[in-house]
């Protein structure tokens, strides 16, 4: 292909937001150009498994995706249809990447449904953008306030989330309270759980947490997020001592407590050894990790926002954060109270998480933070049901037909990307 130049994505803009939408053709596109592992991809499957009134399309450049949709006989689309894209009434995703580049010049004029992929605990978007401005260069402020404005609709889990969290962060028309689509298959009884469910779930990963739990052993995901000052997304080098757990520590623990850990890091961490001990297994970046989640007895984590979603289980969390104060420093700040809203208990050494662990263990699971991890969850989940993704569905029946005119048709499109 190419090369695409300035000049050639704002004609692109330009003939598309003058080109006729047709009515209720609706346009998904996964994380990271495609990859199914988040709300698009549990909402597209819900689109195509229902009776709903509008057509579908998903849109992906990852090969692991393809495979599978293949495999699965679930239509795809991955080559760069002009004629097709400029048509597309409404455009559904689950993050910002793909916005001031070609697809985002393709479809203007249609309307965007910002799913998003979780509950902030740290700071982003126009928060971001305003608080931590000093660390920023102007092109960086530009790409995030551009990133998380001219939404027709972004998604929430409840008004408490929409008016104290989101609001302060997205540009948007409204909120939808539906709660999230990956958080269905939390919910959804095991043998309701179908093949389309499993797509991009690792098999023999699956299989692993199952046998080790039908075994009587326990599995923790450990599932701590990046820092944005570790720009290298080392997992062992020294500037990162201490911040994540060691793995060998952790296969010694799995060993003498019948403990298998999942261990799955943010697609950022480069590091990973090819090969881990027994009591440990890797989750690959391009896996969704949600199906696994409900084969699991306790979350071990630190700053990341799973631990919102891993609520609706009910289920332990422990918190290793050895660097909380220099993460909230030099990385983001909290949007939320880290204390007051993280229901479970902590630790700031190695040797007082597995004693933790050990102890949870002991006690049959119970961590004595039932009640408190209930509370937070009410506040932060309206619904607590496997139907995020239909109650999307109905919206975008709505939301597809081509009357009225979405924020992108009122916009230049004169983006910080060209």
């Amino acid at each position: 292909m190419p090369e695409i130049t300035r000049e050639m994505l704002l004609k692109m803009s330009h003939i598309a937001g003058n080109t006729p939408k047709i009515n209720k053709l609706v346009l998904f596109l996964g994380r990271s150009g495609g990859q199914l592992i988040d709300n698009a991809k549990h909402c597209y499957l819900e689109s195509i498994r229902g009776n709903y009134n509008f057509k579908s399309i998903l849109y992906t450049e990852c090969r692991q995706a393809a495979s599978e949709l293949m495999t699965n006989k679930v239509s795809f689309i991955n080559e760069l249809d002009f004629t097709l894209l400029s048509r597309v009434a409404v455009v559904v995703c689950d993050d910002f990447h793909w916005r001031g580049g070609i697809i985002d010049h393709m479809t203007h004029g249609a309307k965007i449904i910002q799913l998003w992929h979780g509950i902030p605990l740290k700071s982003i978007g126009m928060v971001q953008a305003l608080t931590e401005h000093q660390n920023m260069s102007q092109e960086r402020q530009s790409w995030i306030r551009f990133g998380y404005s001219g939404y027709e609709a972004v998604l929430s889990t409840s008004d408490y989330v929409a008016k104290n969290i989101f609001n302060q962060v997205f540009e948007t028309k409204k909120f939808l309270n539906f709660g999230y689509p990956r958080n269905d298959v939390l919910l959804r009884p095991t043998v309701k759980l179908d093949k389309l469910d499993m797509i991009n779930v690792p098999r023999k990963l699956l299989s692993r947490l199952q046998q080790h739990r039908k075994s009587g052993g326990k599995v923790i995901a450990y599932m701590p997020t990046f820092r944005d000052y570790n720009a290298k997304g080392e997992l062992t080098g020294s500037q990162n001592a201490g911040r994540y757990l060691d793995i060998s520590a952790l296969d010694r623990f799995g060993q003498q407590n019948n403990v298998l850990f999942m261990l799955k890091y943010h697609p950022y961490v480069k590091d990973i050894p090819d090969n881990l001990p027994e009591h440990c297994i890797f989750c690959p970046h391009w896996a969704d990790a949600y199906p696994l989640l409900r084969f699991t007895d306790i979350l071990l984590t630190d700053y990341s926002s799973v631990y919102f979603d891993y609520l609706l289980l009910n289920r332990p969390i422990h918190y290793f954060v050895p660097d909380k104060e220099e993460y909230e420093q030099k990385d983001r700040k909290f949007m939320l109270n880290f204390d007051d809203w993280t229901p479970g208990t902590k630790s700031r050494s190695q040797e007082d998480c597995f004693a933790h662990l050990k102890q949870i263990i002991a006690n049959n699971m119970d961590d004595g933070m039932e009640t408190a991890r209930i509370k937070i969850r009410d506040i932060l989940f309206k619904h607590h049901d496997d139907q995020a993704a239909a109650r999307c569905c109905r919206f975008l029946e709505e939301c597809s037909s081509t009357a009225g005119v979405s924020l992108r048709q009122e916009e230049t499109h004169e983006t910080p990307f060209g």
